[in-house]
């Protein structure tokens, strides 16, 4: 057995390439899918796309060319050993994970941003509105400055991952000394949970709201499990970032500990951007799960007798047709619709105004025959203007 298969055996479960890009594309696959259905459904359905489908639209872009330099990484040693990987090896992750952060940095601020967008939809007035809007304020100050520490590391910009560069200036994320780098790290991470269980906090009030349907109890209980999932994960990763100060603790070994960090930082991303969207598509697929799989069909007979005269009422009622039939078996020839008494008397008598064979027939009158009547509204009468509005079921 190779040396090289020796050390994939040794190596922790999430060190190993598989791991890491089975977990990053699966997730990042039904993030994609979560942002197209509700991009669908504002455009197509709703046709009202507002500033916070906007901002998730530009957190998932960013958060898939982060997640996919996270997966590149693992090709230039992520998971290993600094001790083990050349210089053009290590390098070539400083450059991935280099856009991987800078990317992760913007989609964290933009998926808040989209939520509080999408709360003031609901809150038109009143102190949540108030602090939405403050918090979109703050998100946005503490989002763009991340940000640009992230994208601009270094002065130039290519001494971040090219350490051999004479004439620099480095800082924050780029910073070459301890203290300030694991501060940084440290700071953005625990800022970004403080926000993330803010924003979250304020979808509280909608589990109190009355009269909430059952699609609005499964999309904000649906928030309520990611909002958890989100919490876990950025916990996760202070935790872990803490523990090993950013790559510096227990020893400076940037690539062997940043595996679980990446991880979790694409996983917390991806469960904001679903949390986002699930309240707006999910209406969307139930209805259509209903659609397909819901079928219900109603037979009523109703039997009525009145002077000698025999009434059946056939309805059979479904989603979009109704059709009546009535079966008269009079003693005599005559019968009473409404107020009215005609008599039929040898005549072949017509309905005024139509002679579409659609709607009514014109047929020689038989007191045994069975005929179709017109179809009767509201109102309709029958004995005495007898409302039958009462007798159909309607789904």
């Amino acid at each position: 057995m190779s040396a090289t298969l020796i050390e994939q055996e040794d190596m922790p479960l999430y060190n190993r390439k598989a791991t890491v890009l089975s977990i990053v594309i699966t997730f990042l696959v039904i993030t994609n899918a979560s942002v197209i259905f509700r991009l669908y459904a504002r455009l197509a359905i709703v046709k009202s796309l507002g500033w916070d489908d906007i901002t998730v639209a530009a957190a998932v872009v960013s958060a898939t060319v982060g997640n996919t330099y996270a997966c590149l990484c693992s090709d230039y040693g992520m998971g290993q050993h600094l001790a083990n990987l050349s210089p053009e090896m290590f390098y070539g992750w400083l450059f991935h994970f280099y856009i991987a952060n800078a990317c992760f940095m913007m989609s964290t601020s933009l998926i808040e941003i989209s939520l509080l967008l999408q709360y003031l939809r609901l809150y038109i007035e009143g102190t949540l509105r108030k602090i939405s809007i403050a918090l979109v304020v703050i998100i946005s100050l503490w989002g763009f400055t991340f940000a640009f520490l992230a994208w601009f590391p270094c002065f130039p910009v290519e001494a971040y991952w090219n350490w051999e560069l004479d004439d620099k200036h480095c800082y924050g994320f780029g910073s070459k000394e301890r203290e300030p780098f694991v501060i940084t790290y440290q700071s953005h991470s625990a800022l970004n949970m403080i926000f993330d269980v803010t924003v979250l906090a304020l979808s509280i009030p909608m589990w109190f709201r009355k009269q909430r349907t059952r699609k609005e109890h499964i999309a904000i209980t649906g928030l309520a499990v990611l909002g958890a999932l989100i919490m876990g994960c950025a916990l996760w990763r202070l935790a872990e970032i803490i523990k090993h100060e950013g790559g510096w603790a227990p020893v400076m070994d940037f690539t062997f500990y940043a595996p679980t960090i990446v991880i979790l930082a694409c996983l917390e991303v991806d469960f904001a951007c679903i949390a986002a969207s699930m309240p707006v598509f999910w209406p969307m697929v139930e209805s259509g799960f209903s659609a397909i799989f819901v079928t219900k069909e109603v037979h009523i007979v109703r039997h009525h007798r009145d002077d000698g005269r025999e009434i059946e009422l056939e309805s059979r009622s479904g989603r979009s047709s109704q059709t009546s039939q009535v079966t008269l078996h009079p003693k005599q020839s005559a019968t009473t619709w409404g107020n009215s008494k005609p008599t039929w008397e040898n005549s072949k008598p017509t309905w005024e105004n139509s002679k579409d064979p659609s709607t009514h027939s014109v047929r020689e009158f038989d007191p045994i025959d069975t005929y179709h009547a017109p179809s009767m509204g509201h109102g309709a009468g029958v004995n005495g203007n007898r409302n039958w509005n009462n007798d159909r079921e309607i789904f």
